[in-house]
C-alpha cells in the first residue's frame, strides 16, 4: 500500500504539522511506503491524505485520475456546505480526539483517532526557585478571550499572595489582540512562531489550559427549566456542574507541557482526564478554589514542580507513543484499503 500525503498549509498550523508532517515522518520511520505533496501522479498511489483546507475538487480531482484511489483527509469540519459534501465523498477522517470522533459519525463512520503529539519539542525544563513565577498559556486567541471567571480571579488571588506573572503565547499578528477576560495581574504577550515556541515555552513553569466555553445566561436558564420539566435533577440542579466545550476539543495543548516537562493545570475538558486525573501528574480545576489550589500548589515548590512534571512525561511517554499511534492508524488504514477493493 503507497500513501501520499498532501498538504497545503504552513508548518505553523498545530493541526497540519502532526496530521500530515508528523505522521508521515513516523510512517517513514516504519518503513511504509509513503510519499509527500505529490498532486498530480494519483496513480501511482494506493491512499491519499489530504490537509483540512483541501477543497472538495482536489477530491473530486484526485478520485476522477484515480477510482480506486482511497481519499483521506484530516480534521473534519461541517459549518458550509463545501465541508458537509467533504464529509460524504472522503473514504475516511484522521481526527485528533473521541469527541471529534463521536461527533462527526454521524457523517462518517471512518474516523481515526491520531493523538496531537509533536517532534518539534525536544528539551526537557529543569525547574529551579525564583522569583516571579512564570505561568504559561499557549494556543488559540478564542481560548484568553473566553477565560473563565474562575480562572480570572484564581490568577489575581494569587497574585496577591506572591510575585507571579502570566506569559500569554499565541499568534497575536494573524487573530489580534487579547481584550476580553484579561486578569488584572502582570502579563507578557509573546508572538507564536515556530521557530522560537519551544524558547519561549521553557521560560513558563507551569501551563495552564483553559478550553471551556461560557454559556449565556439564557442557555442555563433554558436548560434549567428543561430538567425541572423533566422532573430530573431537581433538588440539586443548581450545584450541578454544567459545562461546554468545542466538538474537536483535544490534548494537544496540555501534552505540549508535558512534553516540555512543564507541569499544567487544565480546565475541566474531557481530553484533559486521562493524564491529569491522576493527581501525581497534575490537576484539573473548575472553581476558583480549585485552579488556586492547584497553582498554590505548584508554585510553593520547585520540587513540586519538577516531581509532577516528571511523572506525567513518564505517563505521556507510555500513553502516547508516537510509533504505536502510527502503527495502529497505518493498520486501520490498510483495513479499510482491503474492504474498499472489493
Amino acid at each position: 500500500m503507497k500513501i501520499v500525503f498532501n498538504n497545503n498549509r504552513s508548518m505553523d498550523i498545530g493541526s497540519t504539522r502532526i496530521h500530515s508532517y508528523n505522521i508521515f515522518h513516523w510512517f517513514s520511520e516504519l518503513g511504509y511506503n509513503v510519499a509527500l505533496n505529490d498532486w498530480s501522479n494519483y496513480l501511482k498511489y494506493d491512499v491519499v491524505i489530504f490537509g483540512k483546507n483541501v477543497g472538495l475538487e482536489r477530491i473530486r480531482e484526485a478520485k476522477a485520475q484515480n477510482p480506486k484511489l482511497l481519499c483521506g483527509s484530516t480534521n473534519p469540519s461541517d459549518y458550509s456546505s463545501e465541508k458537509r459534501k467533504i464529509l460524504v465523498e472522503a473514504n475516511f477522517f484522521i481526527v485528533g480526539s473521541l469527541l471529534e470522533r463521536d461527533y462527526y459519525l454521524e457523517y462518517n463512520n471512518n474516523l481515526f483517532v491520531f493523538p496531537l503529539i509533536e517532534r518539534i519539542f525536544n528539551k526537557i525544563k529543569k525547574h529551579e526557585d525564583h522569583k516571579p513565577i512564570i505561568i504559561g498559556y499557549h494556543g488559540n486567541l478564542v481560548h484568553l478571550n473566553n477565560f473563565s471567571t474562575s480562572l480570572k480571579s484564581a490568577l489575581e488571588n494569587l497574585y496577591s499572595e506572591m510575585p507571579i506573572k502570566l506569559i500569554a503565547i499565541y499568534n497575536k499578528k494573524k487573530l489580534g489582540s487579547w481584550n476580553k477576560s484579561r486578569p488584572n495581574i502582570e502579563i507578557g504577550e509573546v508572538q507564536w512562531e515556530l521557530e522560537t515556541i519551544q524558547e519561549k515555552l521553557l521560560q513558563c513553569d507551569i501551563g495552564v489550559v483553559p478550553g471551556l466555553v461560557p454559556i449565556d445566561k439564557y442557555s442555563k436558564k433554558f436548560i434549567f427549566n428543561i430538567l425541572k420539566l423533566t422532573q430530573r435533577g431537581i433538588s440539586s440542579y443548581g450545584k450541578d456542574y454544567l459545562i461546554r466545550f468545542k466538538n474537536t476539543t483535544n490534548a494537544g495543548r496540555a501534552f505540549v507541557f508535558h512534553q516540555l516537562g512543564i507541569p499544567v493545570v487544565s480546565d475541566f475538558l474531557p481530553t484533559s482526564f486521562h493524564i491529569l486525573a491522576d493527581p501525581k501528574c497534575g490537576y484539573l480545576a473548575h472553581s476558583t478554589e480549585g485552579w488556586l489550589f492547584a497553582l498554590r500548589n505548584l508554585c510553593k515548590s520547585v520540587d513540586h514542580r519538577q516531581k509532577i512534571a516528571q511523572n506525567a512525561l513518564e505517563e505521556f511517554n507510555r500513553l502516547y507513543d508516537p510509533l504505536e499511534w502510527s502503527k495502529r492508524l497505518y493498520r486501520d488504514i490498510e483495513n479499510l484499503w482491503h474492504r474498499f477493493q472489493v
